[in-house]
């Protein structure tokens, strides 16, 4: 059998190719590196110059537990955790403290009215110290936030909100306890969404370079919010069925019409 060119096979050809290239969706290796631009890092250890100490702000809940030498002259200063508290439900528990009003106050039992907001966990535990030893003999003042969380969005393993009993964490912790970023997700640019005494600012943070540890917004806030954008290579996997046939119908057709041309030559 004698094989002719003819007109139609670059057709063919060119509607193979096209098809097959409808079909992949691309994440390119660099896309799914972090770390990977700017200047090495420095071989010898360098301070941490970008963290800053949590401070007290509106809507916060406060652990206040406060002891004295006589455990009975301290009882009526912890009354106030069952009965003038903010309530808040965190991952379908109760849990209860004292609740800072929009003008960074707190109702403390015996001592009235404290204002606590702007101050950090350690400044406002000293402050409420300072009051009871007018009261109490060697008092002892254990403060704790208690609703140190922040939320995570996106292209993550697991997108949800994240509480922590500590008041120290960065953005990689945060991204790996959601599960890391997913391979359609952007790593050179996500968004941070943070309140702070009733403004909001939007930042961005860069995983692919390394200065991200020198970032001011390495170490995150109370109530942040991170969202990792996708990437536009997942858009191929989120048509509808009738347009990811398409392409299969495309590349079949084009073989079949392609043996037949060269059968019939």
């Amino acid at each position: 059998m004698k094989i002719t060119y003819s007109g139609i096979l670059p057709l063919h050809i060119l509607l193979c190719c096209l098809g097959l290239s409808s079909l992949s969706s691309c994440v390119t290796h660099d896309q799914l590196l972090n770390f990977n631009k700017g200047e090495p890092f420095p071989n010898e250890p360098e301070a941490i110059l970008n963290y800053q100490t949590i401070t007290i702000q509106p809507e916060d809940i406060l652990s206040i537990f406060v002891s004295a030498e006589d455990p009975e002259t301290a009882r009526p200063y912890n009354m106030g955790a069952g009965t003038n508290m903010g309530m808040m439900g965190i991952q379908g528990m109760q849990m209860s403290g004292y609740l800072v009003d929009a003008e960074g106050y707190i109702d403390f039992p015996g001592l009235g009215r404290m204002k606590l907001g702007g101050l950090t966990a350690e400044e406002a535990r000293l402050k409420v110290l300072d009051a009871l030893k007018e009261y109490l003999t060697r008092p002892s003042v254990n403060l704790r936030l208690m609703n140190f969380r922040v939320h995570v969005l996106g292209e993550v393993g697991r997108p949800g909100v994240i509480n922590l009993s500590n008041q120290r964490l960065s953005i990689l912790e945060a991204l790996a306890m959601a599960g890391d970023v997913g391979p359609y997700g952007r790593r050179d640019s996500i968004l941070i969404v943070r309140e702070r005494e009733g403004e909001r600012s939007f930042s961005y943070v860069d995983l692919d370079s390394r200065d991200i540890f020198r970032s001011p917004h390495f170490y995150l806030k109370q109530n942040d919010l991170i969202y990792v954008e996708p990437v536009q290579a997942k858009t191929t996997t989120l048509r509808d069925p009738a347009t990811r046939v398409l392409p299969w119908v495309s590349v079949v057709t084009s073989l079949v019409a392609f043996a037949l041309s060269i059968f019939r030559n």
